[in-house]
């Protein structure tokens, strides 16, 4: 890998680390399932109320701060990733109280996702 890499045009990457990876590996592996590399993208795309993938936060094992980073809190793209950045926080602040955050985010979800799926509830005649 070392010598591929020595040998490569990284110029030609937009992202040298990931696009060489891609490149190095080729089809020799296998897209890991979005809970293990969730985006702040996927959450605002796939948050309910929503149709297809539902982002679940409670299922999620690694999440992906891209954009906004949680710490700049003078980023203006901030809004709507209020709960991501909680749970970032959290975990930075005391590790010790994200299980809790994260039940409590969960519960959020849950809450939302019943009443979107109220909403779209059509009356039987």
């Amino acid at each position: 890998m070392q010598a591929a890499l020595a040998a490569s045009d990284l110029t030609r990457f937009a992202f040298p680390d990931q696009d060489f990876l891609n490149a190095y590996f080729g089809g020799a592996w296998q897209p890991l399932p979005y809970t293990y590399n969730a985006t702040k993208g996927m959450y605002a795309a796939h948050r309910p109320p929503c149709d297809g993938l539902v982002f679940e936060l409670a299922a999620v094992r690694n999440l992906h701060f891209t954009m906004a980073k949680p710490w700049d809190l003078r980023h203006p793209c901030h809004k709507g990733f209020e709960r991501l950045n909680q749970l970032w926080h959290a975990a930075y602040a005391e590790p010790r109280t994200l299980g809790r955050t994260l039940l409590q985010a969960h519960l959020a979800e849950q809450r939302a996702r019943r009443a979107a799926e109220a909403g779209n509830r059509q009356p039987v005649t």
